[in-house]
């Protein structure tokens, strides 16, 4: 049985610092685009202080990404999570299952 792989990476939605913009671009140039699908989980949304999902997704430069599930396309989605509270997670497991 060939084993699935997958990437979850996670990254607080309050802020943004210049090692994390460099650990994602990392991660996005090695993984392989076509047999790996990768989550970005945009955690600690239920702080006000955090960005809303569309300024998230500029700030971290993802909309490109996001849902491509082409066979010439990295399968890519971004969820909005709180760990606290349980938001979104769920969702992203669910999205993870449906494209492996």
């Amino acid at each position: 049985m060939r084993r699935k792989k997958y990437v979850f990476f996670e990254l607080p939605s309050v802020f943004t610092s210049a090692q994390c913009l460099q650990e994602l671009d990392i991660l996005l140039k090695l993984v392989d685009a076509k047999d790996t699908p990768f989550v970005v989980l945009a955690n600690k949304c239920d702080l006000d202080s955090s960005l809303p999902y569309n300024e998230f997704l500029n700030r971290f430069k993802l909309g490109n990404y996001i849902n491509t599930t082409s066979d010439d396309q990295r399968k890519f989605n971004v969820f909005r999570t709180s760990f606290t509270e349980g938001t979104g997670v769920e969702e992203a497991f669910r999205w993870l299952n449906s494209v492996l």
